[in-house]
């Protein structure tokens, strides 16, 4: 595609940095080895990846374990599947990802019980609803850190501490594939598990981790090499895993990222019949999501008339686009099932411009109007 486009869906995938092409080629190219290989080769890129691993740890904490999985939803799987069972109770939300809450279907339906913690008009988890949904039997709770769609930001800390509390053996788990360097990584230091992924932060498609306490004892998905640690078999996405490398050095201007959508936001709720899903504060709200409510005019109809000009958003998780059912997430809320298919996902990135954002404006209110 080599038309000029205005890209607002930034929560499903970014555009990949400059610089991360560069690096990826050099390992495409020139020390494309096997890091499994014992001739030099081989061995150079396995340090490469040792280097990388460290820069990881740098962010997490030294008492953490990094494996490369090949996105969100297999880190997900493999800590739902993967978990030494201590006990057959799970804690989770109701408007976790699919990679989440699939998986732990798949539990319940072979006999572990589940709750599924609600949250309020906003997406927030009520934290005595948490303290008191934790049994004798829970042995793992699993809330993300930044929703997707409305991008709602949990106080993690806080509920990992209220579980800790009441009991220590109790694993936390939290999906931070849309916050990973968004929201300062201090506050991931006391976590047990959390998954990320390189395509959400300018890096590669394909290519995830899981973050693993020390202490934490996984058992394998996969079979095979023994490769990483004997968790994850299989030759490493080389090229993914520099990739992801090179993509958290970059500058994500986050700060920037915020202004713009404090504009856009401003903008939009000047608009007669458009609200806000999911929104309090800048605090407790992703520096780049934004869900918008229009009333009577479907999400999907608005999708489509702004890709007439080249302009591209969402109306939910990308993962299950093609569900025809209105979002989980926003019925969690309380939105009826009308208002959450009137719904849209518009996220930003570094490379998005007040330009860009004042011609989707114009588009958005002609559109918006002639649909009404």
């Amino acid at each position: 595609m080599n038309r000029e486009i205005i890209y607002l869906d930034n929560a499903a995938t970014t555009k990949v940095d400059d610089e991360v092409v560069k690096e990826i080629e050099k390992y495409c190219f020139t020390e494309y080895g096997n890091p499994s290989s014992l001739h030099s080769l081989g061995l150079f890129v396995q340090k490469s990846i040792e280097s990388i691993v460290s820069d990881f740890k740098k962010i997490f904490g030294e008492d953490k374990k990094i494996i490369f999985t090949s996105c969100g939803t297999e880190s997900n799987n493999q800590v739902i599947f993967g978990l030494k069972h201590l006990g057959k109770h799970i804690i989770t939300t109701k408007i976790e990802h699919p990679s989440v809450l699939e998986p732990i279907k798949e539990l319940e339906s072979k006999g572990y019980s589940v709750t599924y913690l609600d949250v309020d008009k906003n997406g927030f988890v009520d934290e005595n609803e948490l303290d008191k949904a934790i049994t004798k039997d829970t042995f793992l709770v699993t809330i993300m850190h930044v929703n997707n769609e409305i991008g709602t930001i949990q106080d993690i800390e806080k509920l990992c501490k209220i579980v800790k509390l009441k009991n220590s053996k109790i694993i936390f788990h939290t999906d931070a594939v849309q916050s990973f360097m968004k929201i300062d990584s201090k506050i991931f230091q006391n976590m047990d598990l959390i998954t990320i992924s390189a395509h959400k932060i300018h890096g590669p498609k394909g290519i995830g981790a899981l973050i693993i306490k020390k202490n934490i004892e996984l058992k394998p998905i996969f079979f095979g090499g023994h490769q990483q640690q004997n968790l994850r078999s299989g030759t490493q996405n080389v090229i993914g895993i520099v990739g992801f490398g090179t993509a958290i050095k970059q500058n994500f201007e986050n700060d920037n990222i915020l202004k713009l959508k404090k504009y856009l936001m401003s903008e939009l709720i000047k608009i007669n019949g458009i609200s806000i899903n999911g929104f309090v504060d800048d605090k407790t709200s992703a520096c780049n999501i934004l869900n918008v409510l229009m009333k009577n005019v479907e999400g999907e109809v608005m999708l489509h008339h702004l890709e007439q000009d080249n302009i591209f958003v969402s109306v939910g998780s990308a993962c299950s686009a093609s569900n025809k059912k209105p979002s989980h997430v926003l019925t969690a809320l309380g939105l009826s099932d009308k208002d959450a298919r009137c719904s849209m996902r518009i996220s930003l990135s570094k490379y998005n411009t007040k330009k860009e954002v004042d011609f989707f404006l114009e588009k958005f209110k002609k559109y918006y109007k002639d649909l009404l």
